[in-house]
């Protein structure tokens, strides 16, 4: 799967419309404490390892806020753009992560110098998808349903494989199976519903 991608504007616009399909859906659902109506309340996000234009244009993250008085809450919905906290678009959080797995000192230093990625940062990607990643409640729920499993010492690369269609869509859809964990606000299981529902430009969770 070439870096290209990560370059890409046209992709970011999909994706872009992704995150707005999930939101959509998290908006419709309301709040999860109350079941009070939610108003937008989207922010600001550093999106390191993008061009200019795209962190200027696609850096806010989609989030809201319940309108009833005494809750308040924010709910901040899964996201193919954003990952979590970290600093850095997902679509490079699993792509480099998956072109580094076993790869030389010489591979590693050139997917760092490329994109401007710490070695220390990468190592630590690679640690949480090989060691963090098949344990979690996330993966222990969803990694039944591949078939046949997935080959932990080289789990992004063989997940990636999982998926059908060109390497762009294969891509979208496992950002897609992977947006539960972007966020902490949203079940796992209301998570998976939205990102199944998502059909924008033809991109479908499949394998």
């Amino acid at each position: 799967m070439s870096l290209k991608i990560l370059r890409d504007v046209s992709v970011f616009v999909l994706l872009h419309r992704l995150d707005l399909d999930l939101a959509g859906l998290a908006r419709d659902q309301g709040c999860a404490i109350c079941g009070g109506r939610l108003h937008s309340a989207r922010y600001p996000r550093q999106l390191r390892g993008v061009l200019e234009k795209i962190a200027a244009r696609f850096g806010k993250r989609e989030s809201f806020c319940c309108a009833e008085d005494g809750c308040r809450r924010r709910t901040t919905p899964p996201s193919v753009i954003f990952f979590g906290r970290r600093c850095y678009q997902a679509a490079m959080v699993v792509l480099v992560s998956a072109l580094a797995h076993g790869a030389s000192e010489r591979r590693l230093g050139r997917l760092t110098g490329l994109f401007g990625i710490d070695r220390r940062t990468l190592l630590r990607w690679q640690s949480f998808w090989l060691e963090a990643f098949p344990e979690s409640e996330f993966m222990r729920a969803e990694g039944g349903r591949f078939s046949p499993s997935l080959c932990r010492r080289r789990l992004l690369r063989d997940l990636l494989s999982r998926f059908v269609g060109a390497s762009r869509d294969r891509l979208l859809s496992a950002l897609l199976f992977l947006s539960p964990l972007s966020t902490g606000s949203v079940a796992n299981e209301h998570a998976r519903q939205w990102a199944l529902k998502t059909r924008r430009g033809g991109v479908v969770i499949a394998f």
